[in-house]
């Protein structure tokens, strides 16, 4: 779990336990949004690439909807201070927060959450340091390119040619990552991440239609995994929170150790405990 550090603001330093990270001498602060983050990592990635600001809602759509390998490069800049960038919890920040519209779509949605935190943290910090959202979305730039004063929308094209004119190498990436977004888009095929290691179960535009219709069940899964002397004990809880009081199931089933003769780890049958136990205290069997 990647744990939140504070960003560095004249309002906020002197709070105990705070280190700024953000370079206090940048000319700008940058803020990707999710489709950036997904293709253009590699630029994100360069040296030269301080001053970004990433947000909790960026972090958890690369650790959910891109793969392992995606999410690790990350990690590892969101740990190192060379990077000079920082983490905005921007989920926990009412300010931050806009109820999407009837029958919007998620990725619109989403460019209005963005440009609400960065407007924010503008403000919050005031207007010391302007802030540019890196989007390739046109519709985005057209709609909220100079709604705020100090919060610019610009592509990642225009960004590397107006910033870094005299990194090359920054430019090569540019070229070469734009014309691999631009075949993604027409084969319609994403490849800027792997491809997930799950099968959804509901498109994230079906799910997000139940909730606001409210036809939709919103359910809590929870599990506790110890070990007594040579056996496993899995007990999972069930909660329908729809209609209170949440009902709760609870089962707790004995079973051999998890490991072969060899030591390594048994893990067809691991999920066939697993997807009996979800079985029974799923909602679809519990009697009526």
């Amino acid at each position: 779990m990647i744990s939140l550090v504070a960003v560095s603001c004249a309002m906020c330093s002197h709070l105990p336990g705070t280190e700024p990270r953000l370079p206090d001498d940048a000319t700008h602060y940058v803020m990707p949004d999710a489709e950036v983050v997904q293709y253009f990592m590699d630029i994100l990635e360069l040296p030269c690439m301080t001053g970004v600001v990433w947000r909790q809602t960026i972090i958890k759509f690369v650790q959910h909807q891109c793969g392992r390998r995606h999410y690790r490069r990350l990690r590892q800049l969101l740990s190192d201070a060379r990077r000079l960038s920082a983490v905005f919890s921007n989920e926990h920040q009412s300010l931050c927060w806009l109820r999407s519209e009837r029958g919007e779509e998620e990725s619109h949605w989403q460019n209005r959450l963005l440009h609400r935190a960065a407007s924010y943290l503008y403000a919050h910090w005031q207007g010391r340091v302007p802030i540019v959202i890196l989007s390739n979305s046109p519709r985005f730039c057209e709609e909220y390119g100079s709604a705020q004063v100090g919060v610019h929308i610009l592509s990642v094209s225009t960004y590397v040619h107006n910033f870094w004119l005299e990194e090359e190498e920054m430019h090569e990436l540019c070229e070469s990552l734009s014309a691999a977004w631009q075949d993604s888009l027409l084969s319609g095929k994403g490849s800027g991440c792997q491809q997930k290691e799950f099968t959804e179960y509901l498109p994230s535009d079906v799910l997000q239609a139940g909730i606001k219709a409210v036809s939709s069940h919103k359910w809590r899964l929870s599990s506790d995994l110890r070990r007594f002397e040579n056996l496993y004990n899995l007990e999972l809880q069930f909660e329908d929170t729809k209609q209170p009081p949440a009902r709760t199931a609870t089962m707790s089933i004995p079973f051999s150790p998890l490991f072969d003769e060899r030591g390594e780890f048994n893990e067809s049958g691991f999920h066939a405990e697993m997807k009996s136990l979800v079985e029974k205290v799923s909602p679809k069997s519990k009697k009526q």
